[in-house]
């Protein structure tokens, strides 16, 4: 709708080489379904291949692993690892008058063919977990070395969020501390780097558990907050699926994003989701499938398990979360207020 690419005097005062890109890609964006073209000779040498061998298009990672569990309209794709991605598809038509860039970036055919494909995401979401275990983790290295052996000191760091997460069954559901899970800058809402993380309503009685339900509790607050700024612009979101390392280890976690966001989180049997996007990609590029659609009933990833919000912890949940967005707005405001000074 906006004839594709700036015009040649634009992308001349940018770089003049801009230019010459443009004058290349000089069609539309096209899906990664479509056929690019056919394999090099040498490379088809290299790689011991069929001369005939089709290439497709090209994707993000995370967009492949999204196409690999199947997405659709109405469902969001998380992508749970060291940092969070979520993905969600919906047509242009939904787009026209809103304004969603604070909350996530948008492309046509990015995900899907025919829609358009929306990314946000978290810039640290397990990295959290890794950073509050390398601060319990300090004592131990430094002043343990002789009582304990490198192998049981590795044995510890391994097990200890595992042993976290069964303390959390035992702690007290009425009350607790709230992170902000900028650690590592806030990607979105209003993408801000230079953001730091903060917890709220510690106390001398506070414990490691109790901190480790704090972070836990902030970084799904943070997917909310996306969730609930997609959902305000119009873009209807009715269940999660969950792909990524932590939501084949932590079932806590996953009841959590379930309780908290209000929706059916799903966890699926495939453990290379990206990999299996970019095979189906692949099998339509290549002619085995006619469609995305199709490839997705054959070799998209399977449900594994369903976890079901509990209601009985939705007003508390929704309480806790307006503290975090009022320690979100309150920080905001905070470095609003110091930047006049400096």
């Amino acid at each position: 709708s906006w004839n594709g690419l700036p015009d040649d005097d634009t992308l001349r005062k940018l770089d003049p080489y801009l230019v010459k890109v443009k004058q290349h890609y000089v069609k539309n964006p096209q899906p990664a379904s479509v056929k690019a073209g056919i394999i090099s000779e040498k490379w088809a040498n290299i790689w011991g291949l069929e001369k005939n061998v089709i290439i497709s298009g090209s994707s993000f990672d995370a967009h492949a692993g999204a196409v690999g569990v199947g997405i659709c309209e109405k469902t969001l794709v998380c992508t749970i690892g060291t940092s969070a991605v979520d993905l969600v598809v919906s047509k242009a038509e939904n787009f026209i008058g809103k304004k969603l860039q604070s909350y996530g970036g948008q492309a046509e055919n990015s995900i899907l063919p025919g829609f358009v494909g929306i990314e946000a995401g978290q810039a640290a979401f397990g990295d959290i977990f890794a950073w509050f275990k390398k601060v319990l983790m300090w004592p131990q290295k430094q002043f343990a070395v002789d009582s304990i052996s490198k192998k049981e000191l590795n044995e510890i760091e391994n097990q200890m969020l595992a042993q976290l997460e069964v303390s959390l069954n035992d702690l007290d559901d009425k009350e607790f501390s709230v992170a902000l899970d900028w650690f590592n800058g806030r990607r979105y809402p209003n993408t801000d780097d230079s953001q730091r993380a903060a917890i709220m309503g510690l106390s001398l009685a506070s414990d490691a558990p109790d901190i480790y339900r704090a972070l836990l509790f902030g970084a799904v607050c943070g997917m909310k907050r996306m969730i609930m700024g997609f959902e305000e612009a119009g873009i209807e979101i009715d269940r999660v699926i969950a792909v990524g390392g932590i939501s084949k280890k932590s079932p806590y976690v996953m009841q959590l994003m379930a309780d908290l966001l209000d929706k059916s989180v799903i966890t699926v049997s495939a453990n290379q989701t990206c990999a299996l996007g970019a095979a189906m990609y692949a099998a339509v590029a290549g002619g085995c499938y006619f469609s995305l659609e199709d490839a997705g009933k054959v070799m998209a990833a399977k449900e594994d398990k369903i976890f079901v919000p509990n209601k009985e912890k939705k007003l508390l949940y929704e309480r806790k979360y307006q503290e975090y967005v009022e320690m979100a707005e309150a920080m905001d405001k905070i470095k609003e207020t110091v930047s006049k000074f400096v």
